[in-house]
């Protein structure tokens, strides 16, 4: 007997499901609105436009990039996963 074939549509799942999913605690919570509102205020001291304001959101894009990488199960450390976004390769033995 044949399984029917079943198709999740992901942008649904995004757009419905996701807001409705609790996955922070409300300690968790509390904590990301505290660095929320630190990130802010500290990025108010920082001139759009200037060389400290791309300074500061490349080292952000960098933070992401290695985090979310090492929930996918990456092992490449915060400074290898800098040299693979500044060096434009998709490995670290791609690298020079």
């Amino acid at each position: 007997m044949m399984c029917p074939e079943i198709h999740i549509d992901p942008h649904r799942l995004i757009r419905d499901e996701l807001p409705r999913i609790d996955i922070f605690s409300a300690e968790e919570k509390a904590r990301l609105v505290e660095c929320q509102n630190v990130f802010t205020e500290h990025m108010k001291e920082i001139v759009p436009g200037t060389g400290a304001y791309r300074r500061e959101l490349e080292r952000l894009g960098i933070d992401l990039s290695w985090k979310s990488a090492q929930i996918e199960g990456n092992t490449y450390t915060l400074i290898e996963t800098e040299t693979l976004l500044n060096s434009d390769r998709h490995s670290l033995e791609d690298c020079p």
